[in-house]
């Protein structure tokens, strides 16, 4: 798999853990301190994640950074 797919399936999985908790974009955004475009391009997988980032996703998310990456 390429890095352009890990993106695509790491992206893929924030928003059906996001949508799973029923968290819109906007106030997920607001929780996290993260722009909602920033999450757009990280959940279409069109930008890199860096780590403080995906952890602070994760967080959000009540996961572990490493259940998003799977």
């Amino acid at each position: 798999m390429d890095l352009i797919a890990h993106r695509r399936k790491l992206g893929r999985a924030i928003r059906a853990h996001r949508e799973a908790a029923g968290i819109t974009k906007q106030r997920f955004c607001t929780s996290i301190g993260l722009s909602r475009p920033a999450l757009d391009c990280i959940e279409r997988g069109e930008t890199a994640v860096k780590l403080d980032t995906l952890e602070r996703i994760a967080e959000g998310l009540g996961v572990d950074a490493w259940r998003l990456l799977h």
